[in-house]
């Protein structure tokens, strides 16, 4: 048996953890779509964080005997340092988005997660109940690492899964870079410093920042409404996956207006 890892070291020894298994690769959606979205972004954040906060931890392994190998090996940094993790699995086609939550279902894993998939029609979350991936280990009692699964189409889910029909007329390049986007929102969100903080006590005068219509548009309401839903949400302890979902936008909405605040000195950032 044959396992790879990679490291790419960030200034904080806090971990992020992908992982993905290669165990039947004539399966392209069960087998080749999780490695492939693993390296994709693996490649992305060594190409556009030089200077990176977290330390982002990549695994791949025969699925269940891999991953208990490894953490045989690297339970005791895994427990110490990881505090977002993500199972990538059957991540190719474009039927659905799939959230399998962990034992607890309050990781932070679980939270990036379900805020960058919620507003989609076609969404489907899991409870831990219905794993069958390598979240089973992970989530194990004595491990508990903070990992969560994420899918398209859930294992064991969809017609082609386990035959000869999981080819790639399953996975799609519009499916792939679907799974992509959900977590390049994520990975932004983490190295920018999702806990965010209002630095005032009451609402800010947003109208002499140019951030606030001086007479009335119909047309801004919904955008000055996520903007003082932010600030208002902003008390240094809450982090802007949950603040998406409870103002009921969509994480990348969420994180460019929270990026537009935090350059005009409104809002402040805390990394875990």
């Amino acid at each position: 048996m044959e396992c790879s890892h990679a490291i790419l070291k960030g200034k904080s020894k806090k971990e992020i953890f992908f992982s993905s298994y290669v165990c039947h690769p004539s399966m392209a959606n069960n087998e080749l779509s999780g490695p492939a979205l693993l390296n994709a972004i693996m490649l992305f954040i060594k190409k556009n964080y030089k200077n990176n906060y977290y330390t982002y931890r990549f695994f791949l392994g025969p699925e269940t005997i891999g991953s208990i190998s490894y953490l045989s090996r690297y339970q005791k940094i895994m427990k110490k340092n990881i505090i977002c993790g993500f199972n990538l699995s059957c991540v190719g086609d474009e039927r659905s988005y799939s959230h399998v939550v962990s034992r607890n279902g309050d990781t932070l894993a679980d939270q990036a997660i379900s805020s960058s998939i919620f507003h989609f029609k076609n969404k489907k979350e899991y409870s831990f109940l219905h794993r069958g991936s390598d979240e089973r280990q992970y989530c194990s009692p004595g491990i508990d690492l903070p990992v969560a699964t994420f899918c398209k189409s859930k294992f064991g889910e969809y017609p082609e899964y386990h035959t000869s029909d999981d080819n790639l007329k399953v996975v799609t390049q519009k499916g792939l870079d679907q799974s992509m986007d959900v977590f390049l929102n994520i990975i932004e969100a983490l190295e920018i410093g999702c806990i965010s903080k209002n630095y005032f006590k009451c609402e800010p005068n947003l109208g002499k920042r140019n951030l606030y219509p001086l007479t009335s548009k119909k047309d801004s309401y919904e955008h000055i409404k996520l903007r003082m839903n932010l600030f208002a949400y902003s008390d240094g302890k809450e982090n802007i996956f949950n603040i998406s979902k409870k103002i009921g936008m969509p994480l990348r909405q969420v994180l460019n207006e929270y990026k537009l605040l935090l350059k005009k000195k409104l809002l402040r950032n805390k990394h875990y």
